[in-house]
């Protein structure tokens, strides 16, 4: 999809590029859209505990303090993780994510990663725009 994406430049800037990148996951078929998903990985997951993700996964993890976990909040992300995966259905995971996404294209600072801005902002900000009602 970055490659289908790259072919529409050159662009302007960033936002052009960002929104070139939407539109090829948008036109992408369901089940491309399900393998980039499943091709993140957990936060603080195996992988980044075994130092087998991508450098930008290993700065992206590190920026929200994940290098940084003490066993035990390691032990409860873990749980978390896994609870998320069980009940939300990993379809449903875009469409979910799509209201704070758009916020933080909207007011993101410069330089700043999406968890820094979730604590900029609050949770009350990022509840403001409403999440679509997947079916389940």
């Amino acid at each position: 999809m970055a490659e289908e994406a790259w072919e529409a430049g050159p662009f302007a800037g960033i936002d052009d590029l960002h929104a070139a990148m939407v539109a090829a996951v948008e036109r992408a078929p369901r089940t491309r859209r399900l393998e980039l998903i499943r091709a993140h990985p957990d936060l603080a997951g195996r992988a980044a505990v075994a130092g087998a993700v991508s450098a930008e996964s290993t700065r992206e993890q590190a920026s929200a303090g994940l290098d940084r976990l003490t066993p035990e909040e390691y032990e409860e992300l873990t749980r978390l993780n896994t609870l998320y995966a069980r009940n939300v259905p990993l379809a449903e995971i875009p469409e979910l994510l799509r209201p704070p996404l758009e916020l933080f294209k909207d007011q993101r600072r410069a330089g700043e990663g999406f968890g820094d801005f979730c604590e900029r902002v609050g949770v009350d900000a990022l509840q403001e725009r409403p999440v679509p009602v997947v079916a389940s």
